[in-house]
């Protein structure tokens, strides 16, 4: 039989940078040479998904270039983790626009959403923004749906409750959500 795709499994790395611990598998979504193949991204997280596994999204972007006796920090993504801008880069969650465009939500720690969107596939970032999105600091999900439609898991307020869970819909690329409903509204 011939190979059709094959997946060369790394490391996971923990420490203060990064997202992953020893109880988890780490998904790499970008390391300092760009960002990985979205699609496989996606299969990844689905299959941790199904197999019901503990996973982080991470991003790697410290590198060396003298044979790993010193380190530098690669940025593609201006995020302030302060008190004053709230704990950010946290679960990140992507989707596809319809013109190609990458959107990324990410959790922050004042009550909203961040969001910030890619044209190049990952490799730069427009700054963070603050979209009209409440979140009490949990995990949002986009799910990317057919025919341009974007879903988003959210628990859409800011009063560190993790309910009520709604789902809403999107067929303008995250610009308005035509439907909202709560998928679950206790403790």
């Amino acid at each position: 039989a011939e190979v059709s795709e094959y997946i060369a499994i790394d490391i996971g790395l923990i420490g203060p940078q990064h997202e992953g611990d020893e109880r988890k598998v780490s998904i790499c979504a970008k390391d300092n040479n760009g960002p990985y193949d979205y699609e496989l991204i996606n299969r990844l997280i689905r299959c941790a998904e199904k197999a019901e596994v503990d996973y982080v999204l991470d991003v790697f972007l410290n590198y060396s270039t003298d044979g790993n006796k010193t380190f530098e920090k690669y940025t593609a993504l201006d995020m302030p983790m302060n008190e004053e801008n709230g704990w950010i880069w946290s679960e990140p969650t992507l989707a596809e626009l319809s013109d190609g465009r990458i959107a990324m939500l990410v959790r922050k720690n004042d009550g909203y959403l961040g969001y910030t969107e890619s044209s190049d596939g990952g490799k730069t970032w427009c700054p963070m923004r603050q979209p009209d999105i409440l979140n009490p600091s949990n995990k949002p999900k986009l799910i990317q749906m057919d025919k341009g439609r974007i879903a988003l898991l959210n628990t859409p307020n800011n009063k560190r409750t993790r309910y009520p869970m709604e789902l809403w819909i999107s067929d303008d690329d995250m610009k308005t959500w035509c439907y909202q409903k709560p998928v679950t509204d206790f403790p």
